[in-house]
């Protein structure tokens, strides 16, 4: 079985103010979480951009790419 975390929380340019939510805030706070949702066996997280958010879709995308950047290195 796999798990898998559908995340609310929107991404942002400008780093967010603890206490933060979780893979909230900036791809580099985000990145952060990450290490503890794999120890505790999330296997997939997936971001619902559908979601209503106040930062545009677009601004999102790009978002999630840096995410996946810092993620691979």
């Amino acid at each position: 079985m796999k798990w898998i975390l559908r995340v609310h929380n929107v991404l942002g340019e400008e780093k967010a103010a603890d206490p933060r939510a979780l893979l909230g805030g900036t791809p580099e706070q985000a990145a952060k979480d990450l290490p503890r949702l794999k120890e505790l066996g999330i296997d997939h997280v997936f971001y619902d951009i559908n979601h209503p958010a106040h930062v545009p879709i677009d601004t999102q995308l790009v978002l999630l790419r840096r995410l996946v950047r810092l993620i691979k290195e």
